[in-house]
């Protein structure tokens, strides 16, 4: 089966490549909570559309699919449909979950070869807060023909924090956890160095991810 107008938005990047985004339902989260110390009377007149009646702003379960010749990628997948009823209420969850979602938009849920899912978070416990992402890039064709492929790819990064007080919080974000060496994006192409022949030698070139990095902060709000 092919894309069709279901799909939210799509994009042919060209080499058998394809993303589009599927919409797996809505859901609502408090506007205060997500803007932070930043007033209403400053962002109240831009999202007024989309926020109801308890304030709640409305989001979107957007995942992403990547299409290439050799498979399809899901990135996220929604909420599911094992969410209680007062979960559901409570978040307005609305419209369907990734499986119809998908099957609406023409691709069969058993054409996806692999699954990336986003993480898990923890808010306000004790007054401390903190999450993990993982972010997972299968090996992917890096010319046309798919001869040459790339390595597969996995990040884990986390955040954690302490809120001191009403207006002050300490964050800490650590890029890279496992510290692992891979690369952030994998290019197929000629080059040349020193000693090589005038025309470069074709070969795989990577952009290296960051090693372990951690950034300390201290947000004061207003």
């Amino acid at each position: 089966m092919a894309m069709n107008d279901a799909v939210d938005w799509a994009r042919d990047l060209g080499g058998g490549v394809r993303v589009a985004l599927i919409q797996a339902g809505t859901f609502r989260s408090d506007a205060g909570t997500l803007f932070g110390p930043v007033p209403w009377v400053l962002w109240g007149g831009i999202v007024e559309d989309e926020v109801d009646d308890k304030r709640r702003l409305l989001q979107a379960l957007n995942c992403l699919l990547i299409e290439t010749r050799s498979g399809r990628v899901l990135v996220e997948t929604g909420i599911g449909d094992r969410v209680d009823e007062k979960t559901r209420a409570i978040r307005a969850y609305e419209g369907p979950w990734i499986v119809p979602a998908l099957e609406a938009a023409g691709f069969p849920p058993e054409s996806v070869n692999v699954v990336v899912s986003g993480g898990a978070s923890v808010d306000n416990f004790h007054r401390t807060f903190g999450s993990l992402r993982i972010r997972y890039f299968g090996p992917r064709p890096l010319i046309e023909d798919n001869s040459v492929r790339s390595k597969a790819t996995t990040l884990l990064n986390a955040e954690g924090g302490y809120q001191l007080a009403k207006a002050l919080r300490l964050n800490l974000q650590v890029y890279n956890l496992l510290d692992a060496e891979v690369s952030d994006i994998d290019y197929y192409f000629a080059s040349r160095l020193p000693g090589e022949p005038l025309g470069g030698v074709e070969d795989i070139h990577v952009h290296p991810a960051v090693p372990r990095t951690l950034r300390l902060s201290m947000i004061l709000g207003f």
